[in-house]
C-alpha cells in the first residue's frame, strides 16, 4: 500500500506527501531487518521534506528522524529531538504516533541514566493514555515500564506493569505490546 501511494504521491507532484511516505517506507523496511534499503528510503524522504519547506512536513519528518536514531541505538540524539518537538511534557499529542515518540524519549531517558525522567515520562504517557481511554498506547506504556524495570532489577515494579500492560494489551488488540510483555514475563 505504501508503495501504492508513492507512485500516486509522484505522479500528482505531491512533494511533502511522497516525502513522509519515503519515512513511512524506511520504517516499514527497517522493521523488516532492510536496513540498506530503509537507509536510502530515509535519506530520500528526509531530503525531500527539507527541499519542501513545509514546516508541518519538516516537523513530521523530524518524528521519523527520532525513530530512526532510535533504532540506530543514538539515544541522546533521540532525546535531543523529542525535548525540540515537545518542549512542554505536561500537554501529550492526542494522536497516536507522537505518543509513540514519548514512549521511545522515556525509554532513552532511562537508557542514558536519566531514570527518573524517563520512567517519570512513561508513567505520566501512561496515565495519560488511561484517562483518553486509549488503552493501546497505556499498555505500551506499561510493558515499556516493566521491561525498563527488569533491566534495572526493580522486580516487583516490573511484574506489576507488566501484568497490567499485558491486560490492557488484549483489551485494546495491542499485539505487539501484548508479546513484548510475555516475553518481559518469561526472562
Amino acid at each position: 500500500f505504501i508503495r501504492e501511494a508513492m507512485n500516486r504521491a509522484l505522479a500528482r507532484g505531491l512533494r511533502s506527501s511522497l516525502a513522509l511516505l519515503e519515512m513511512n517506507m524506511a520504517r516499514s523496511e527497517w522493521l523488516q531487518s532492510s536496513y540498506k534499503t530503509a537507509t536510502k528510503h530515509f535519506k530520500r524522504g528526509w531530503a525531500l521534506a527539507e527541499e519542501c519547506g513545509d514546516p508541518e512536513t519538516q516537523r513530521a519528518a523530524m518524528v521519523f528522524n527520532q525513530h530512526f536514531h532510535y533504532f540506530l541505538g543514538h539515544y541522546q540524539e533521540v532525546i535531543k529531538i523529542y525535548e525540540m518537538l515537545v518542549p512542554d511534557v505536561e500537554n501529550f499529542p492526542k494522536k497516536n504516533f507522537p505518543l509513540l515518540t514519548a514512549l521511545i524519549a522515556g525509554t532513552c531517558y532511562v537508557y542514558t541514566g536519566q531514570i527518573t525522567q524517563g520512567v517519570g515520562l512513561l508513567d505520566a504517557l501512561r496515565a495519560h493514555s488511561r484517562k483518553q481511554g486509549n488503552l493501546y498506547i497505556s499498555s505500551h506504556a506499561g510493558v515499556t515500564l516493566g521491561h525498563l524495570f527488569m533491566e534495572l532489577q526493580r522486580l516487583d515494579e516490573a511484574r506489576q506493569c507488566l501484568e497490567t500492560g499485558l491486560k490492557e494489551s488484549l483489551n485494546s488488540r495491542n499485539l505487539y505490546a501484548h508479546l513484548s510483555g510475555l516475553a518481559s514475563l518469561s526472562l
